[in-house]
């Protein structure tokens, strides 16, 4: 790993607040992104507020419709804010299927799920949903809860229905005192069906439309009356409002330079955006489609770029529409952002660091990104600095017909970008987690985009598909196999795209997809896929070719977990050989494969020969690798597993003592193998009657797992069973 990458660990990993629960997104309402003033929605808000505080038997489902822009998130804050005094509110974005997923798992803790349910849930073995709603309508407070941006209605469906039906994530709740709140932008009813109240979010009036602008700008910009007739030509639209603020706020302080006509008043920003947007004067009032609208944002913005490019400031564009192609969900600029590689690019040109910072910061003034600074211990942590743009922002900018006309090009920097970053970062590395948590959304909406793009080149599609794969890998990790089975699937479809189905990196992902298929007691789809990984393997590099032995030991682990355990020994017995002839004995490959071939010795009850294979692997690992490599650990943790399975409770606790004092020493007290170590210390403790010890170490166990890995990650749920059915501790000393 080069010095870049250490540090971007080192400061990552020194940020305890962004490593809990990984993969989480926050519950908690974004208050901070209200106005100071919300003008044209009293009454609205007023209703709204009256049906969440006050018991009604129908509806309980409020939507929140209206076009991209009209300030449903703000009206749907603004009832949470009224309300959170009074009750639990619960903020989910359904921007998503991750933001989602995540946001709903995050409810179901908060609302009091354990380990178990919510492990059986989002494993794919249970209901999430169900499991969610169940939690809801068993509580007899009030309560709110907001799925915003809900516009993608197959993630609100169950699989193979309908939200009308009342069985996905958007319910009508059983008690009178919860409510749920949603916004997005189609109406449809049909969607629905009849227990949810629909109510428009309209465009605002001009006098109110002129507030807002007053509110953003003074009367320094012009009358009440040329507000009024600049806020009818924006349509009332609160973002292209916003917009438009922001741009007269910050051209007041632009020099008049010689050849230059700064836009400082209603009126001249009307006039400008005219002659920008002729549909203004060809569309009647209250008859304008989405695609007008569209066409709106994407003049009001393109007005402020041009504000910007008088002021000498031409990198604002070309980086707007460069953050437009990534996801719709907080970006870590300080990570993706490296001015080395936008500088090679000819859509962004040479640019330093504080050129970088310049040009975000001029896009925030003109409120064209939001940028956020999260509370962190640690002021040098990167992922305490994110942006995040509008959606409506997002779509203009990314449909763009200059930006489509150039996505190669963006992709191609932001694959550049995106390999640079997570090739820095192991996905089985905890210290890794929070950086993941953050760039996974972002490496799938990339590859999207890249399965749809004309112009795919060769080594772009490379780099986002080892991106996103590094994201599957994360997922798997933090034990969401199915999400991580759906990203690799995805990658796959890329690469034998672009790179063909014989291509390494294609079986790689096949490798990892066959993994996790297991890791998802899918054994006889993983067993599938593993064979033809290996019939390409064997044919394109050799039956003896290490790659070819790796998969062939991965088989056999299918055969032993399958209870296949003739096969699966034969197997083991034929890799091994093949690799101590090719690779050697101390080859790391060919030491992995006989401690796989010692566990069939314990699976099948031969604990002495497992204890003689253990042994001798070790003493050969300590000479080849050394006594504190990882490997060497493992196998030492397996001896002592061995020697408690025979019964030999006080060598084993001596052997696992041993382990967890180099664990601890070389990997840190709250490395996964570390707490493994310390969870079968435990285990050997209670094997002994010595409950409160084990019980007390379990408590630890679990609750650094929580912690590191997540409530619903296996080992963490395998903690909590165990602590469970220990018996009450008797009165022994700790």
């Amino acid at each position: 790993m080069n010095q870049a990458a250490g540090d971007i660990i080192q400061l990552i990993s020194s940020a305890p607040s962004l490593g809990h629960q990984p993969g989480m997104e926050s519950i908690v309402a974004p208050y901070g992104q209200l106005p100071r003033v919300i003008r044209g929605r009293a009454s609205l808000l007023d209703e709204l507020t009256d049906a969440v505080l006050r018991p009604h038997p129908h509806p309980r489902v409020h939507v929140l419709h209206g076009i991209g822009g009209s300030g449903k998130t703000t009206v749907a804050l603004e009832v949470a804010r009224r309300a959170q005094t009074s009750m639990p509110v619960w903020w989910v974005s359904a921007a998503g299927a991750d933001t989602l997923s995540s946001g709903m798992r995050q409810l179901a803790l908060a609302l009091g799920a354990d380990i178990e349910q919510i492990q059986l849930a989002w494993s794919g073995q249970a209901s999430a949903s169900d499991l969610v709603w169940s939690l809801l309508d068993a509580r007899t407070d009030h309560w709110l809860l907001v799925v915003d941006n809900a516009d993608d209605s197959q993630l609100l469906a169950p699989a193979h229905g309908r939200v009308a039906g009342g069985t996905g994530w958007i319910r009508h709740p059983r008690s009178a005192r919860g409510t749920l709140l949603v916004t997005r932008r189609s109406r449809d009813p049909r969607l629905w069906g009849t227990w949810a109240e629909l109510r428009l979010v309209d465009q605002l009036s001009p006098e109110d439309g002129a507030q807002v602008l007053l509110d953003l700008v003074g009367a320094t910009a012009g009358s009440e009356s040329d507000a009024q007739a600049l806020a009818t030509d924006l349509q009332g639209l609160p973002l292209a409002l916003r917009l438009a603020g922001a741009y007269l706020r910050e051209s007041v302080t632009q020099p008049p330079w010689p050849g230059t006509s700064p836009v400082r008043s209603f009126a001249a920003y009307q006039r400008t955006l005219r002659s920008r947007f002729t549909l203004l004067d060809t569309t009647p009032p209250g008859q304008y489609e989405d695609r007008t609208q569209q066409e709106l944002i994407t003049r009001t913005w393109e007005l402020s770029l041009d504000l910007l490019h008088a002021q000498g400031k031409d990198q604002p564009r070309p980086l707007l529409r460069l953050l437009a192609h990534l996801a719709d969900a907080p970006i870590p600029f300080v990570l993706l952002l490296d001015p080395a590689i936008l500088s090679d690019s000819p859509e962004v040109g040479p640019i330093t660091f504080e050129q970088l910072h310049r040009a975000l910061t001029s896009l925030a003034d003109l409120a064209l990104i939001d940028m956020t600074t999260r509370p962190d211990p640690n002021p040098d942590n990167p992922l305490a600095y994110t942006l995040s743009l509008h959606a409506l922002v997002r779509a203009t900018n990314r449909e763009h017909p200059q930006v489509v006309a150039r996505r190669p090009e963006y992709l191609d920097v932001l694959g550049a970008s995106m390999h640079k970053v997570t090739d820095a970062l192991d996905p089985d590395e905890p210290a890794a987690w929070p950086a993941w948590q953050f760039l996974a959304p972002h490496a799938s909406s990339l590859l999207e985009l890249l399965a749809t793009s004309v112009d795919i080149d060769r080594e772009t599609a490379r780099e986002l598909s080892r991106a996103a794969q590094g994201s599957a890998d994360y997922f798997g990790a933090l034990g969401m196999y199915e999400r991580a089975e759906t990203e690799y699937r995805a990658v796959l479809d890329v690469q034998r795209l672009v790179i063909g189905e014989d291509h390494p990196d294609t079986l790689s992902t096949r490798h990892n997809l066959a993994y996790t298929l297991r890791d998802r007691g899918m054994l006889e789809a993983a067993e599938t896929e593993y064979r033809d990984v290996l019939a390409v393997r064997r044919r394109v590099l050799g039956e003896e070719h290490a790659k070819t032995l790796v998969t062939r030991n991965q088989l056999a682990r299918v055969y032993r977990e399958q209870g296949r355990y003739e096969e699966a020994e034969e197997e083991f017995r034929n890799v091994l050989a093949a690799q101590r002839l090719t690779l050697g004995e101390q080859n790391l490959d060919t030491l992995i494969t006989r401690s796989n071939l010692a566990s069939m010795y314990f699976v099948s009850r031969k604990l002495d020969e497992a204890e003689a294979e253990y042994r001798d692997i070790l003493a050969t690992e300590r000479r080849a690798l050394g006594e504190d490599h990882l490997e060497s650990l493992v196998t030492h943790g397996n001896l002592a597993r061995v020697l408690a399975e025979q019964g030999r409770f006080d060598q084993a606790e001596a052997e696992y003592r041993d382990v967890l004092s180099a664990e601890t020493r070389v990997l840190g007290d709250e490395h996964p193998d570390t707490l493994t170590t310390r969870h079968n210390l435990a285990a050997t403790l209670a094997a002994q009657g010595r409950q409160a010890q084990a019980r007390k170490e379990f408590q630890a166990v679990l609750e650094a797992r929580e912690r590191l890995l997540g409530p619903d990650h296996p080992n963490t749920r395998q903690t909590g069973t165990a602590l469970a059915l220990l018996a009450a501790p008797p009165d022994e000393p700790v």
